[in-house]
């Protein structure tokens, strides 16, 4: 900081005393225009000094000489019109003083020690006014008692500089072809505080500069920004083809002078080549009010000069109109982005953007809500605001249960729903009331196809659809009923799964009654079934019939051992005629004779071979029916049954 703070005092100061400075150096030098042509009667030029450098240049000394007729332009303030190039007045500060020998000595300097940007090209633009009694012919100008210094403090000393400003003969005259023009009529409304006013270039031939004198009326100004500059911007061309001095003249108008060290042209033939931003004051009352355009005067790239006429346009100053701003309604679903808040004017334009608010968000439940329009950014005055009205509707949720299957008699499948549309990660517990789901089927219904009915929810953000399902029934399982008889298949059938069972008819077995299946279903079980066939072996009657008449009876099984009665007394003859071992499947009747057995044994009681008794032991003189007991004379008895 402390080089910095003596290297500014050595420019400012010690650039006094050249004769201590560093040999001079071609690579850093100030410079000025060979050659500056201006028409005789052109009261101002623009004179620029150049700064061609190769290394960093951070400030200068001059003095600068300019012929009888010729001296610095200055401002109101007598302040000499001066403007910084490759740099601004925050980086570098510009001193004067008039020397003993009427040159102006320029100090331009940096207390930071900046540098200029770039490395050639005017530095310092200066306005040079040109007396009236300077005749036509070539002028010198110069710059003597050069010095340069860099940001380390280091001094370069440059050759004294000589440039010609070259005086011609009035040419060119007034022109109707090449003139500049402002709008006829501009309006706004009372209440506006800038206002762009455009100047105008019509040309036929090339143009390179101009000069103008602003005059705008009571009231109006044209505005500045931060720095004290004025607002006015170039059009048709750019800053490095033309540069803009400007100067209040002693009549109040401003001068703005437009030239080209290049001698470069205004493209195209029409349009504007200045944009001025114009200061309107808050107390400027409706009405129309003059501007003008004095001295106007343009050059072409041959230093001819044209002279316009003065030109007048008006500004119209408009009492404001009233504007009504009215916010859109809209809708909106539930659950979703809040949309864009819109609005709507009628009236006057509207300058500026109003404030839209509105309380709902993506949370809010179905219903209304205010849409708030407030001022904002607007600038009008008279402004009626009207507010709208947001609607949040229901957001679809469909509820679904989808299709299911299962065969007959199985249990009925648990059916299950599912949701489409939650928002705001909300599930199916936030509704007010939960769905039913309802179907015709049971567990035996017949197999077809059967629907599944969903309804009954209820949600206060929602508005629901209903997606049924269906269940289709199949036929059930088959299983295989298997009847067995004595260990062995006797008929096998497939039956569904809870079909009624039917029995077959009964096996049939001689000398046997069937007594059933053991173990048969009412009906089809899931599973199979194998059932076993029992009988009962049948007894029969055997019917022994003796001379004729029933001797007796006697039931037996079937296939058991016949054993005949045994008549007493005739054990040793035989009775009973065409006795089967074993007894068949029917009634038989075994037939015998014993009359031929007791005739037989009359001969031998009337001989007195023997004596008959009857079961008490009582003698009798003949055999009587029944069983009788025959003693013979030997002692033996035997019994014998009459018949």
């Amino acid at each position: 900081m402390l080089q910095r703070i003596i290297s500014a005092i050595l420019l400012v100061v010690g650039l006094m005393a050249p004769r201590n400075a560093f040999a001079a150096e071609d690579t850093n030098r100030l410079e000025l225009p060979q050659k500056i042509e201006v028409e005789k009667g052109c009261t101002e030029l623009q004179l620029p000094i150049m700064l061609t450098n190769t290394d960093e240049i951070a400030g200068f000394q001059c003095d600068l000489y300019l012929p009888d007729g010729f001296s610095v332009a200055t401002d109101e303030y007598d302040d000499y019109v001066m403007d910084l190039a490759r740099t601004t007045t925050k980086r570098h500060s510009l001193a004067t003083r008039v020397m003993s020998d009427g040159a102006l000595r320029i100090v331009l300097s940096s207390i930071t020690n900046a540098s200029f940007s770039g490395n050639s090209g005017a530095v310092l633009n200066i306005t040079v006014k040109v007396s009236d009694n300077v005749a036509a012919g070539s002028y010198n100008v110069s710059m003597k008692n050069v010095v340069l210094t860099d940001p380390e403090a280091a001094r370069y000393t440059s050759a004294d500089v000589t440039g010609t400003i070259v005086v011609n003969k009035a040419e060119g005259g007034y022109s109707e072809d090449n003139k500049l023009e402002l709008q006829e009529e501009i309006t706004i409304r009372k209440g506006t505080t800038e206002m762009g006013l455009p100047v105008l270039l019509t040309n036929k031939d090339e143009i390179s500069g101009f000069q103008c004198d602003l005059c705008l009326p009571e009231g109006f100004a044209v505005a500045t920004d931060e720095y004290g500059d004025y607002l006015i911007d170039l059009a048709r061309t750019t800053t490095k083809r033309h540069s803009m001095a400007t100067r209040v003249m002693p009549d109040g108008a401003l001068r703005i002078v437009i030239s080209s060290m290049t001698n470069a042209t205004f493209s195209d033939n029409s349009g504007a080549v200045l944009n001025i931003t114009v200061k309107v004051g808050n107390d400027i009352t409706p009405g129309s009010y003059n501007v003008n355009l004095k001295n106007v005067v343009l050059t072409d790239p041959d230093a001819a000069r044209y002279t316009s006429a003065d030109v007048t346009g008006i500004l119209v100053i408009k009492e404001e109109q009233p504007v009504t701003v009215t916010a859109k309604n809209i809708t909106m679903v539930y659950g979703d982005e809040v949309p864009e808040l819109t609005y709507t004017t009628e009236g006057a334009e509207l300058k500026g953007i109003p404030s839209l608010t509105c309380e709902a968000t993506t949370t809010s439940p179905v219903g209304t809500y205010p849409i708030v329009v407030s001022k904002g950014t607007i600038e009008n005055k008279k402004v009626t605001y009207v507010n709208g009205v947001l609607t949040i509707t229901k957001a679809p949720l469909k509820i679904s249960v989808g299709n299911y299957e299962k065969k007959q008699y199985d249990p009925m499948p648990e059916f299950v729903l599912s949701y489409e549309g939650f928002k705001n990660n909300e599930t199916k517990e936030g509704l007010t009331k939960q769905p039913t789901v309802s179907c015709e089927a049971n567990e035996d219904s017949a197999p077809g196809e059967y629907a599944i009915v969903v309804d009954g929810a209820e949600a206060a953000n929602y508005k629901i659809e209903y997606v049924g399902g269906k269940l289709s029934v199949t036929e059930p399982d088959s299983y295989t009923l298997t009847y067995m008889v004595d260990g062995e298949v006797y008929q096998s059938f497939t039956i569904k799964y809870k079909e009624t069972i039917t029995p077959i008819d009964a096996p049939r077995k001689e000398g046997y009654a069937f007594s059933g299946w053991d173990g048969l279903p009412r009906s089809m079980p899931a599973k199979d079934v194998i059932v076993k066939g029992y009988f009962t072996i049948n007894s029969y009657t055997i019917t022994y019939v003796l001379d004729g008449e029933v001797y007796s009876t006697e039931t037996i099984e079937y296939g058991a051992k016949i054993v005949p009665p045994v008549i007493p007394g005739l054990e040793e003859y035989t009775i009973w005629e065409d006795v089967p071992a074993t007894m068949p499947a029917s009634d038989i009747t075994i037939y015998g004779k014993a009359k031929d057995i007791i005739d037989s044994l009359t001969p031998v009681l009337s001989k007195g071979e023997g004596d008959v008794y009857d079961l008490n032991g009582r003698r009798l003189s003949a055999p009587q029916k029944g069983l009788n007991i025959i003693r013979m004379r030997d002692g033996t008895t035997r019994k014998v049954m009459v018949k």
